[in-house]
């Protein structure tokens, strides 16, 4: 199985391989923000495959309409940099995922770019045992001559009323000793069902207040407000709901937005907010985490 934080491990080492070596061009060993972002255009007029669309499109949005990203990569406000920035000159830093992306795609790291995969594992079967010999009833006891003649001819014969013919098969078994079989099939239903679920892509998702959650065909939430899957939000954009537990180091790493001149609003990424789309989200400045952070706690 391997994870985003396999993936982030790999792409940090091959960083620091490519720089140990040399191989790195200046403004990668010393980033800027504006330097990132004039890197990106230059890689991008250097080379570009389709499989870099999708860590393009987590960084700086889908292109819409637009005929290529060099356009967006140049309008992008270089704020939008400096959490990688920060990320490179310290990597126990938490960042974003699209931050990981972007720098696999700048140091041209393969393969990119993160694709999940689970490793099935082997089963081994133990070998066949061979079948136990049949075991042979024991001799029974001897039998003695009466009158010349044997004990077996001198008993009467007893008819063979009580035995089973086939036209008087055996009464079937009760309803109850079906019951394991009617779970089994239940069982392998459920699993059925569970695995469509897991393989299925889903064509849309809903905000609940903290996070964003899958409809599923047999899902239908009532009032709720429904929008296109997207990846990247499904599974990084949450709120904070607890702003007391951020500290200094989380600033330029997550993101704010005022609802009203007395209240604010936390998130772990950059987005559009998820119920008033014209308002955006900011990266949280050291005033804003002393303003409405440390200065609300104390």
């Amino acid at each position: 199985m391997k994870l985003f934080n396999d993936y982030r491990k790999e792409v940090i080492d091959a960083y620091n391989a490519k720089r140990a070596a040399g191989q790195l061009p200046l403004i990668l060993i010393e980033p800027t923000p504006a330097g990132l972002r004039d890197k990106c255009l230059d890689r991008y007029r250097e080379a570009h495959s389709q499989k870099d669309e999708e860590s393009l499109k987590l960084f700086f949005g889908s292109r819409g309409d637009a005929k290529d990203y060099y356009q967006l990569i140049w309008n992008m406000k270089i704020d939008k940099f400096k959490p990688l920035v920060y990320f490179l000159k310290d990597f126990s830093i938490k960042t974003d995922n699209k931050n990981i992306e972007l720098l696999a795609y700048l140091i041209d790291f393969e393969p990119r770019p993160f694709q999940f995969r689970y490793d099935k594992p082997e089963v081994t079967l133990p070998p066949p045992s061979d079948p136990e010999p049949p075991v042979e009833p024991p001799p029974g006891p001897p039998k003695k001559d009466v009158g010349g003649k044997s004990e077996e001819s001198v008993l009467p014969v007893k008819e063979e009323v009580d035995k089973p013919t086939s036209l008087h098969p055996q009464k079937s078994r009760s309803p109850l000793a079906r019951v394991p079989a009617a779970w089994g099939v239940v069982a392998v239903i459920t699993v059925t069902i569970a695995s469509l679920a897991m393989t299925m892509k889903p064509k849309s998702m809903y905000w609940t207040g903290e996070e964003y959650k899958r409809v599923f065909f047999w899902t239908t939430p009532e009032k709720a407000q429904l929008v296109p899957f997207d990846k990247n939000l499904f599974s990084n954009f949450k709120r904070i709901t607890r702003p007391d537990t951020l500290t200094r180091g989380d600033i330029y790493n997550v993101w704010y937005t005022k609802i009203t001149r007395a209240s604010i609003e936390f998130y772990t990424d950059s987005a559009a907010h998820p119920v008033d789309t014209t308002k955006t989200l900011k990266p949280m400045t050291e005033y804003i985490w002393t303003t409405w952070v440390a200065n609300k706690v104390n």
